[in-house]
């Protein structure tokens, strides 16, 4: 049976500490702080994604979020739990290149792009992006005063988007890649300690399952919203829950297929 919606919002803690759940410090996880998980578990969410996965390959973590570029890396000691995590088709909105001329001149003239260090799987997506479309790898700038273009997730790219005087965006790398592949791109799964007792997996995947339903209400929905406005992500409510909307937190075949896919390209292009 599905818990009531939670105030997740004071931070990691929650539950006995039997166990380590790790989520990311990302608007994109939103569906599953929305209801508290009632099994013993300490929630830690203060994590970059860049971090997140590290948790998960060093054995600190029961269930984690992970990049799904970094999959590979936990494979040995981590395995998806149901198809649960970060997908979304055409614009996401928040993974965005902000740039100071239009995408085809950043990559004809090689003007310096800067990375986010928040994300691998965004990273990689961009330059995947760029080889594809181009044929050529990106110039990248660790500098963000010398940059042309600043490739930002979540939190910052919503906040970043808002600002009327800045950098325009150029690019919203899953609508761009979906215009290459008319598929959809799964940024970052579920996974689970291979490990792990099948108690403890049972009844995780309740949870995530609850709270994918949960984030499809009407209630949900208007709790991410309200959050996230007040938080300053968005403008109003009506464009927070426009971002939700877009986002899905169980996966469905056409997503698997997406994400089966740019493993795939990510291995070809790595070859090459």
């Amino acid at each position: 049976m599905m818990a009531a919606i939670a105030d997740m919002s004071a931070g990691p803690g929650h539950g006995t500490g039997v166990a380590s759940v790790v989520l990311v410090n990302n608007v994109s996880v939103e569906p599953f702080r929305l209801l508290a998980p009632a099994f013993g578990v300490t929630l830690r969410r203060d994590f970059p994604p860049s971090e997140a996965w590290a948790l998960a390959a060093g054995g600190a973590a029961d269930l984690a979020v992970v990049p799904v570029v970094k999959l590979p890396n936990v494979a040995q000691v981590m395995e998806p739990i149901g198809d649960f995590g970060v997908a979304c088709r055409g614009p996401v909105g928040s993974v965005l290149l902000f740039g100071t001329a239009p995408l085809a001149d950043l990559a004809s003239r090689g003007l310096p792009i800067h990375l986010t260090t928040q994300s691998e799987t965004s990273r990689r997506l961009l330059r995947l992006l760029c080889w594809r479309e181009f044929g050529i790898e990106p110039v990248l700038c660790a500098d963000t005063s010398k940059a042309a273009a600043w490739l930002c997730i979540g939190d910052e790219a919503l906040r970043r988007r808002q600002d009327a005087g800045g950098p325009q965006v150029v690019a919203d790398l899953c609508e761009w890649w979906e215009q290459q592949t008319q598929r959809p791109f799964v940024f970052a799964r579920w996974m689970v300690r291979r490990a792990a007792p099948a108690a403890f997996k049972e009844l995780a995947v309740n949870w995530l399952d609850d709270c994918a339903d949960a984030a499809r209400t009407a209630a949900g929905r208007n709790t991410m919203a309200t959050r996230t406005v007040q938080a300053g992500l968005f403008a109003d409510h009506g464009a927070a829950l426009a971002y939700f909307d877009r986002i899905r937190s169980r996966f469905g075949a056409d997503d698997k297929g997406g994400e089966a896919l740019f493993l795939s390209e990510l291995v070809r292009c790595h070859a090459q």
